[in-house]
């Protein structure tokens, strides 16, 4: 073996996922695609460059 094929690729960071006592109802959660409200992100809370200069 080479050791080109020993290198790593990537490494990965997952942070711990804090269990909420306050979740979004079954009809909430699936409107916002997640149960946890920490969780929801609407895109327009995304920075992005020129996603609204796009017609």
């Amino acid at each position: 073996m080479n050791q080109e094929s020993n290198k790593m690729l990537a490494h990965a960071y997952i942070p711990i996922q804090v269990w909420s006592e306050s979740l979004y109802d079954l009809e909430q959660g699936l409107l916002a695609g997640t149960i946890f409200p920490c969780l929801n992100q609407p895109i327009t809370d995304y920075e992005w460059s020129g996603i609204n200069d796009q017609k």
